[in-house]
């Protein structure tokens, strides 16, 4: 289950502990810049990075934001979808 928080998005194994966030930040008042997205690496390969960048397309299309990414794995996210 991914937690929505103001600038980070994230999801937690059953202890609690985030093994996958992504952080971004405002740029204005209409804009959002991901910033970083990480996951931790025993749980790596299984899509979690790519269901936390779609979850801040779909907040930021809520939000009528634009989504400006500096991380290069949103960034590539992001083009796949707009092809």
């Amino acid at each position: 289950m991914i937690i929505e928080q103001e600038n980070k998005h994230f999801i937690q194994n059953e202890t609690g502990k985030i093994i996958a966030e992504i952080i971004f930040r405002p740029s204005g008042t209409q804009r959002i810049l991901i910033e970083h997205t990480f996951v931790e690496e025993s749980m790596r390969g299984r899509g979690l990075a790519k269901q936390l960048v779609l979850s801040v397309v779909e907040r930021m299309k809520l939000e009528k934001k634009t989504i400006i990414p500096q991380c290069p794995y949103a960034k590539s996210v992001i083009a796949e979808q707009n092809s």
